[in-house]
């Protein structure tokens, strides 16, 4: 209780006499609260110069630990995007991160491996099918060339030297996006002037667009763009992307082919007004022999779009497509800038 004239506190104690008089006995409590305020002081102290360090030791092995976990999903993002070389590295920030890393890319090197073994079944039997295809276009010309063929004879001799052709040429692209996705052939190392690429392909497509009614518009600048690669195979990609965007864009629509460059990347556009992708499509766009449901009432075999991406990526540069079902759909090539 509180004493007049005492500094703090006191405790007393109040006991009545055998004679009724009243005995108080009290202490001071202010010696007791300069050692509890003391300890309350230490006890702060203690707590802050234990917490704070805790606090930032605890950020920092927490922020260790993620780094690896960061490794593997940066990792996934890219394998994501269709490149299978891709490994995580092993770090130090623990046995159980080191052991997700190694089990993450022994998984990778199964997964590359089945699909290598795979696309060499693709192109070992493309390739062996060369031989009698040309066979059969052979005995085809040589009936068709003979005096004594019915017009029913030299239809079906005409119809299989056409389709022999059709063969041949998805072949000859199979086995060329075998080329470019192994390494095996050169990425080119010349100049090529984009703009001019996509003049001429535009030039060159502009029947087929006038055909259905579209209107294909080109937006490039006055200057070259320069980038470094093959430049037939440059060709093809253009001509690849513009042929698409005619074949699903409908009588009336419009395409733009634009390009642009930046400080560390030349850009090239196909922009059209079609039936546009669905969106669980969209990552299946570039595979080999993928056709969605859009496209199964139009001729193709689905190789167009494979050969572009791996042409592109064999020089250095990526695509991609961005589209909407109903309302068209954009294709970008992104090359980089040679050096000066």
């Amino acid at each position: 209780m509180f004493v007049p004239g005492l500094e703090g506190t006191a405790r007393i104690i109040i006991r009545r006499a055998p004679d009724g008089a009243l005995i108080e006995l009290g202490t001071s409590l202010a010696d007791d609260e300069v050692l509890l305020g003391i300890v309350r002081r230490v006890f702060l102290l203690s707590w802050m110069a234990s917490i704070v360090p805790g606090f930032i030791l605890g950020w920092f092995m927490a922020r260790r630990a993620m780094t690896g976990v960061d490794r593997v999903t940066a990792t996934a993002v890219r394998i994501g995007k269709s490149d299978l070389t891709q490994r995580v590295p092993v770090g130090r920030e623990g046995e159980e991160i080191e052991n997700l890393a190694r089990a993450f890319n022994g998984m990778l090197d199964r997964i590359h491996a089945l699909v290598r073994e795979l696309n060499d079944v693709t192109d070992n039997v493309a390739h062996d099918l060369k031989s009698p295809i040309s066979r059969i276009r052979g005995i085809a010309e040589t009936h068709l060339r003979s005096a004594g063929a019915s017009a029913a004879g030299e239809y079906a001799a005409q119809t299989t030297i056409d389709e022999c052709d059709q063969l041949a040429r998805m072949i000859d692209t199979i086995l060329e996006i075998a080329a470019a996705d192994s390494g095996v052939s050169a990425p080119g190392t010349s100049n090529v002037d984009l703009a001019d690429v996509a003049r001429n392909a535009a030039d060159l497509m502009q029947p087929l667009a006038e055909e259905k009614e579209i209107r294909l518009e080109v937006v490039l600048p006055a200057g070259p763009l320069v980038i470094r690669g093959d430049l037939s195979r440059v060709q093809r990609v253009v001509a690849n992307l513009l042929d698409n965007a005619i074949k699903y864009t409908g009588r009336g629509g419009r395409i733009v082919l634009s390009a642009e460059a930046s400080a560390e990347r030349i850009s090239l556009r196909v922009a059209d007004t079609g039936v546009g992708i669905d969106a669980d499509a969209l990552p299946r766009v570039f595979e080999r022999f993928y056709r969605g449901d859009w496209s199964r009432s139009t001729p193709g075999h689905g190789l167009g779009l494979s050969l572009a991406r791996a042409i592109v990526r064999a020089q250095g540069g990526e695509i991609a497509v961005r589209s909407v079902s109903g309302e068209g759909a954009v294709f970008t090539v992104l090359w980089p800038v040679p050096p000066a």
